[in-house]
């Protein structure tokens, strides 16, 4: 339907599709501007606007009608223009050009294509970035999707088109992810190219400007264009694919390559984002305005369009019939006061309603019918299920769905304007179908109390209500079927037996039919508003309505809900709130995790649910608690539906109503178990976790809290849930029954050893290395052990040719072990393949020729570590890179030995890139040396200015095949073409910021967005003149070292400059006066030096850790807490207690605090662990030399280490007690073990071992070692 009076040409209609006839192509340039040209004033007459709106109205409607109001405001724009062009038109849907059929704009045969790409953008960041316009499948901004769409037209369609496209306009209300400089921002990307955008002149493109360019916040809307700069040009040609179906036919019609580059010149030159433009809401204020002074009744218009709709196509038909039964529910519910709250459903069928009447759920289905309901409609073939609307098993399924999520239900109504195909004994009538079901039916009384809700919801017509018949029960139950996904499962979701379900769907479906269509519906509910007493108009309804579709901040929608949305509409407010993205990303990534599609409905209704509803406090405290959303998401991933369901059953395990830790959490932690382990452990069990999670405690757990004999035999045998959780990660629902018959292979019925950990402790492996290799078994986990056991071990326990030769050969097995990480229960033949690989029949000496060449196995192991089952074929591919047939060297090793450069450098920058380690090293190796193994400018312009080749590889640390690029650019960040230095490096020279010992240790790890990091860094600390800006200003100004920041923020990556703003926002305020964290340690004099040595590598996490470890010493009114207090009126020492401390990084405040519960009971007063101390005479300082920096771990490593010295009365053990016959102090032992940390236990037995024999008595070593003293 056209905009112009005048007769369409080319309408869907006229096009013959049925044969596509190879055209006769020349791409030639546009002229151009005829699409542009206006006419003078003098050329213009008069038009009837209202006729000439009727006569465009779109052809469908569009979620939350954003096309529709930006169709009324181009037919109204093209109305008012109408007498400035030549021969203006404006057509909506026509679907010659594909993709870009929204709206087509034409004057003098030159057309402007527009794509509507509407986001909701409340809680989503949804800029149109890197990943979304290369996305490899079909989404929006997808840049070949719309090629693809160009090419279709260009080859097939060309022939048959009367217009020239000049504009492909992509018209959404997202941003472009684009920096001061127009170039594509990297984020995260790990390949990625800095694409170029220019912007449009809008005021040169009259019919863009006429027609599309909205008056209001001009400023926010931009039009851009892809830069036609040679460098963005020839990148982006090279990005542009042809699909499958397009290279059939290129193929087939032997189009030269010159024509397809010029085809893909000419859609990067014709393609416009068109971005930031108005939300829907925003549109509707701007058509209304636009046409207030013109159109008397806005309303009569849009439901003109409606009902033109619904004619068009039967999805605009039912989209448009469900939300006109969801005006009336509304309409009702503000009206009746027995129904609390309506909502939509739309996981499991397509916009179902549901709301709640006396707090009894019932749900219905609306559809729009054009025929009689029969047989082969209600009970399709499996195919079918999908697409028939009608069909009863699909709404079996979301009775069921709804059921596993407790819900009560009253009634499952489907509501149609059709009827049943019965006849007089009301049974279906046999028609043509080959299956037909003879299922009776009977009329509802309305009038039986039963019924109720449905004589009181004032749009439902009692006359057509039916139910399947009881005499049809037997045959309907042997229709419906269980859907496989909950077929698996029943007897873990439901109470009731499979047939007492089928019965109670049986009894709550009804069949509302012969209901009001569309026209009546509307009538009805404008007659209803007009005759009761209710506050808004029909139109203003629709809009609450819509207001709410288009938003879950509201949840549900009541009374009170529709009454704050009514009172926006009429005082012209918005009711869009939109959440800063960048405050909730560990939200948002939780809600994709757990139900899907970002920015979908359900997407929406979960990410409220927890930053705004019921869930927000359950994040609050999980995070008060140290749990991190990650361990949850693992385990609730893909959860859908049942999404917040699920997440509210598993926090209620852990956390009460007040949010205190219940037993489970108690038990846990007081048995140091983990909850992170145990997660990852019930990765994947989904609406499931409670059970298993439960299944699972009570495993390692009686209903007293006591351990069972499970969790006693693992810890006798002193085997860590950290490995269990290692082997049996991604057990998920089995994790009982898989942790069991681990259990079984490893005990047996009376608690004793098999052989299985006979063999391991006889050989001395550790069990971590074989947990590595396992982890990620899941429920395979026995199996996988007990394959990789035999293929170490024979039946009498004696290692196999496979341990003998790598112990033969000199070879770690944590090497291989390491190399295998993640195997999973693959473990066992990657491990045979690896082994195969080196000890080949075929007499390649693979480790022979590394030991010769001193390159270390472990380097090797650290490039292609975790490459699993691929691993001996990445291994195969490396090795012959670096060395030829006979063994020896080749260029690739020669060159870089030549030049000094460590394999362990490489090694450190390539970690991670798998199974394309082999091309990432040649790719990195081409970028550093030419063809004659020479260095080029990428090696040499670093060692001309002194920076070391290591300090660059700890900023690429990890980045894998994105290595050569990554390091590219940079060296192209830092230097010139000519090699001379940037400001990106002149400025912290300036300042005497040092690249090595400074920006590095922030940086670290930052890998492959290390450019786009490092020149963010820059721009915090340095303005344009290379002056500091406040970031630095401060901390000279305070006398605070940079290099404190340094320490806390180490490691931080990618979020670099995000953890030193927020560390400095913490400590600053914006006029650079010390906060309240600053003032009140000074107050104290606490040394700021020490605090920061315990956050110290924190990383991104800094600003929180230094808070936590700050809000745990202090009370809000800065007073000292107990854990700083107590150790003071103990005479503990703050700086003894920071040394052992050290480096506990972003888990500070909880391993002060568990330090601080080792030490000193619930008065105040010390515990076993400092009385020993005392009793013995033996200094603490002496005890945090040996353990300095046990960080994390300072806890449990200072009672293992109190354990061995001490016995539980405080005396010293054998241990102690030989040293100190023999005049050994324990002071002078920690200037041996000292910075030994969380290994001080086993260090202090090795060197015991060293020095006494079995029997206690001193070694030959240990005499002449004392003799020598003596001498002395």
């Amino acid at each position: 339907m056209g905009a112009s009076p005048r007769k369409r040409k080319n309408s869907l209609i006229d096009i013959n599709y049925g044969e596509i006839k190879k055209p006769h192509l020349e791409i030639t340039s546009d002229p151009q501007d005829e699409i542009e040209e206006k006419l003078s004033e003098s050329e213009r007459d008069n038009a009837d606007p209202i006729n000439t709106i009727k006569a465009n109205v779109p052809h469908k409607l569009i979620r939350l009608m954003y096309k529709l109001q930006l169709s009324l405001l181009c037919s109204f724009r093209k109305f008012l223009h109408d007498q400035e062009y030549d021969s203006l038109t404006v057509e909506f849907d026509d679907n010659e050009l594909d993709k870009f059929h929204d709206i087509v704009m034409s004057n003098n045969n030159r057309s402007a294509h527009i794509h509507i790409e509407y986001l909701d953008n409340q809680h989503v960041d949804n800029e149109i970035n890197y990943t979304k316009l290369f996305a490899k499948k079909e989404r929006s901004f997808s840049i070949n999707n719309y090629f693809d769409s160009f090419v279709r037209h260009t080859i097939c369609k060309s022939n048959i088109s009367q217009k020239k496209v000049r504009y492909l306009i992509i018209y959404t209300n997202a941003s472009l992810d684009i920096a001061e400089d127009m170039k594509l921002r990297q984020r995260r990307c790990r390949i990625f190219y800095p694409f170029k955008f220019d912007k449009l002149d809008i005021e040169k493109c009259y019919i863009l400007k006429d027609l599309l360019f909205s008056t209001d916040d001009i400023a926010k809307q931009q039009f851009y264009k892809i830069s036609q700069e040679e460098d963005t040009k020839t990148e982006l040609l090279n990005r542009l694919e042809f699909s499958l179906a397009m290279q059939k036919e290129i193929k087939k019609s032997q189009y030269s390559e010159e024509f397809l580059t010029k085809l893909k010149e000419k859609f990067l030159s014709k393609l416009v984002f068109a971005v930031n433009q108005p939300s829907r809401e925003e549109l509707e204020q701007i058509m209304k305005n636009e046409m207030s002074n013109i159109l008397e009744s806005y309303t009569d218009l849009k439901e003109e369009i409606l009902n033109a709709l619904s004619r068009a196509k039967k999805n605009n038909l039912s989209l448009i019939y469900q939300f006109c039964v969801l005006l009336f529910t509304l309409h009702d519910m503000f009206t009746l006061d027995k129904i609390s709250f309506v909502t939509l459903k739309s996981d499991y069928l397509s916009n179902i309603i549901k709301f709640s009447y006396k707090k009894k759920i019932s749900y219905i289905a609306p559809y729009a019918a054009k025929k009689n309901i029969n047989c082969t409609q209600l009970f399709p073939s499996k195919l079918l299920h999908d697409k028939n609307m009608f069909c009863v098993n699909k709404y079996f399924t979301a009775f069921l769905k709804e059921l596993e999520n407790g819900m009560d239900i009253k009634f499952f109504i489907i509501y149609t304007n059709g009827s049943l195909d019965i006849n007089e004994d009301n049974e279906l009538k046999k028609g043509r179908t080959t299956e037909f079901y003879p299922v009776k039916f009977e009329i509802i009384d309305i009038q039986k109390k039963r019924y109720k809700v449905l004589k009181n919801c004032s749009f439902i017509n009692s006359n057509g209500l039916y139910q399947f018949a009881k005499e049809s029960t037997a045959m309907l139950k042997t229709l419906l079927k269980f859907p496989a996904s909950i077929e698996r499962d029943k007897t873990k979701s439901f109470d009731e037996s499979e047939d007492e379900i089928k019965e109670k769907f049986i009894h709550k479906l009804i069949f509302a039919t012969t209901q009001r269509d569309i026209q009546q519906l509307n009538n009805t509910i404008k007659s209803n508003i007009k005759e009761t007493d209710v506050s808004y108009s029909y139109e203003e309804l629709h809009e609450v309505a819509l207001r709410w579709s288009e938003s879950y901040d509201f949840g549900p929608i009541t009374v009170k809900v529709m009454r704050e949305l009514l009172d926006d509409v009429k005082n012209n407010r918005t009711s869009h709130r939109k959440i800063q993205s960048e405050d909730i990303i560990a939200e948002i990534k939780f809600a994709k995790s757990v139900v899907g599609t970002e920015g979908s409905p359900l997407f929406n209704q979960f990410l409220h649910f927890i930053t705004r509803g019921e869930g927000k406090k359950f994040i609050e405290n999980l995070s008060k608690n140290g749990i991190d959303l990650i361990n949850l998401s693992c385990i609730l991933q893909k959860t859908g539906s049942h999404g917040i369901q699920a997440f509210k059953n598993y926090y209620n395990l852990f956390f009460t109503e007040k949010g205190n830790a219940t037993q489970y959490l108690k038990i846990l932690e007081k048995n140091k178990i983990n909850l992170a382990g145990i997660s990852s452990i019930l990765r994947g069990s989904r609406i499931y976790a409670t059970s298993s999670f439960e299944e699972l405690f009570f495993m390692l757990f009686d209903e007293k809290g006591n351990k069972t004999h499970y969790l006693k035999s693992l810890e006798r045998e002193k085997i860590s849930m950290t490995n269990i959780t290692s082997i049996l990660s991604g057990a998920g629902s089995h994790a009982a029954k898989t942790f069991k018959e681990l259990y079984d292979l490893w005990f047996d019925e009376q608690g004793n050893k098999t052989k299985y950990l006979k063999s391991l402790e006889e050989n001395k492996i550790n069990l971590v290395s074989m947990s590595s290799m396992l982890h990620g078994s899941g429920s395979n986990a026995a199996k996988a052990f007990k394959e990789l056991y035999d293929v170490w071990f024979d039946e009498d326990g004696s290692k196999t040719d496979y341990l003998l030769t790598l112990e033969k050969e000199g070879i770690d097995l944590a090497n291989a072990t390491s190399i295998l990480n993640g195997a999973g229960s693959n473990a066992a033949s990657s491990f045979k393949n690896l082994y195969n690989l080196w000890f080949n029949e075929k007499g390649v000496k693979y480790l022979e020729n590394l030991q010769e060449n001193k390159i270390d196995l472990a380097n090797m192991s650290s490039i292609i570590r975790g490459t699993r089952t691929g691993c001996s074929k990445v291994f195969e591919n490396l090795y012959n890179l670096w060395f030829d047939k006979e063994g020896k060297k080749t260029r690739y090793l020669k060159s870089l030995e030549k030049e000094g450069i460590n394999i362990t450098t490489v090694s450190m920058i390539l970690s991670g890139a798998g199974l394309k380690t082999s091309d990432a090293f040649k790719a990195l190796f081409d970028l550093w040396f030419d063809e004659n193994g020479c260095k080029t400018r990428y090696l040499k312009n670093l060692e001309k200015n002194e920076i070391s080749l290591s300090t660059v590889s700890a900023i690429l640390r990890g980045t894998g095949c994105n290595a050569a690029k990554s390091y590219k650019d940079l060296h192209d960040l830092w230097f010139d073409k000519d090699g001379n230095k940037t400001n990106y490096l002149i400025f912290f020279e300036k300042h005497n910021i040092h690249l090595n010992s400074v920006v590095s240790r922030l940086l670290r790890g930052a890998g492959a967005n290390c450019a786009s990091t490092f020149a963010a860094l820059h721009n915090l600390w340095f303005d344009e003149d290379g002056n500091k800006t406040k970031y630095l200003k401060t901390l000279d100004e305070k006398g605070i070292p940079l290099s404190l920041l340094i320490s806390v923020t180490y490691g931080a990556g990618i979020y670099a400059v995000k953890a030193f703003k927020n560390l400095h926002n913490l400590w600053f305020d914006e006029e650079g006066n010390k906060t309240q964290y600053l003032e009140i340690l000074e107050m104290n004099e606490i040394d700021l030096d020490r605090m920061c040595s315990i956050v110290n590598m924190a990383n991104s996490s800094a600003a929180k850790a230094f808070k936590n470890l700050f809000d745990l010493w202090f009370d809000k009114d800065g007073n000292k807490t107990k854990y700083l207090t107590v150790p003071e009126e103990n005479d503990v020492s703050f700086f003894v207690t920071t040394r052992i401390l050290d480096s506990a990084g972003s888990g500070a405040a909880v391993a002060y605090q568990n330090l601080y519960d080792l030490w000193f009971d619930h008065n105040g007063k010390k515990t076993h662990y400092l009385r020993c101390l005392d009793l013995n005479g033996i200094k603490l300082n002496v005890m945090s030399s040996i353990l300095y920096r046990s960080g994390t771990g300072a806890a449990k490593s200072y009672k293992s280490l109190c354990d061995l010295l001490f016995d539980s009365e405080g005396n010293k053990t054998i241990y102690a007690k030989r040293f100190e016959e023999n005049d050994i102090h324990l002071a002078n032992v920690s200037i041996l073990l000292g910075n030994a940390r969380n290994k001080a236990t086993n260090k202090f037995l090795n060197l015991y071992k060293l020095w006494f024999d079995e029997q206690g008595r001193a070694t030959e070593l240990l005499l002449k070692s004392l003799g020598k003293r003596k001498r002395r």
